[in-house]
């Protein structure tokens, strides 16, 4: 059972790294100390993968299903590329906050 948590973690580690390089257009940003805190950069996709693929496996996947190693790769990535999904959402909200402001802004400006 350890065994298939390990695999869990290092399969939705390795789909959170992918996700990462692909969102940024092929760079990696490295972890920083920002003002408002500290970035994890490429570590957050990583462990948001893993995260969610550990406690998919935990929480979804019976032991009679151990044995399909195939499925349970499959199913690992699909929940360390759903896990991803809380990352965007928060990126997206960040984002939009950013335009409303800029907007009151120039309507103050006008």
């Amino acid at each position: 059972m350890v065994k298939l948590y390990l695999i869990a973690v290092c399969i939705g580690g390795v789909t959170g790294l992918i996700f990462h390089i692909l969102f940024n257009k092929g760079t990696i940003m490295l972890p920083a100390k920002r003002k408002k805190g500290f970035f994890l950069g490429f570590l957050a996709d990583i462990l948001f993968g893993s995260t969610g693929a550990a406690l998919f496996v935990s929480l979804f996947i019976p032991e009679s299903m151990i044995g399909n190693l195939r499925t349970v790769i499959g199913y690992c990535i699909l929940a360390g590329l759903s896990s991803q999904s809380f990352l965007l959402s928060r990126a997206l909200s960040t984002e939009r906050e950013r335009v409303s402001s800029l907007h009151n802004i120039s309507k103050q400006i006008v």
